[in-house]
């Protein structure tokens, strides 16, 4: 199960409303924010229009904690699995590492090369 699923699947047990969004069709800033702009105010999407105040939307995509979008989310979650394995996108992800530095910059890391044990990583030193 994706990390996100699961992570909508849990809130989901423990009664929380969480609506889970994969936003790889959506690569450009506008698109992604136009996504949030219909969530946050209940949207024409009959699951959200229905939807409590205080849902969730729980979204997954590549590179969405870019210095771009940083400012859209409420908490951010990276998922550190290594280097990409396709060639083609080897040179995409380091600039992406190298230049929005997005471990640095999210609220929680997960290691997760075996998805089946995510495990939360921390950086502080106490």
């Amino acid at each position: 199960m994706h990390f996100a699923d699961a992570l909508a699947a849990a809130l989901r047990a423990v009664g929380r409303h969480a609506t889970r969004l994969s936003a790889a069709p959506f690569t450009d800033d506008d698109a992604v924010r136009t996504i949030l702009r219909m969530f946050r105010h209940n949207g024409p999407e009959s699951e959200l229009a229905a939807a409590p105040e205080d849902r969730m939307l729980i979204v997954d995509g590549w590179s969405l904690l870019r210095s771009s979008l940083r400012s859209a989310w409420h908490f951010t979650v990276f998922l550190d699995g290594g280097e990409p394995a396709h060639p083609d996108t080897h040179e995409r992800h380091l600039r992406y590492m190298r230049e929005d530095i997005p471990r640095e910059s999210s609220d929680a890391v997960y290691e997760v090369s075996d998805s089946m044990h995510p495990q939360r990583l921390y950086s502080d030193s106490c």
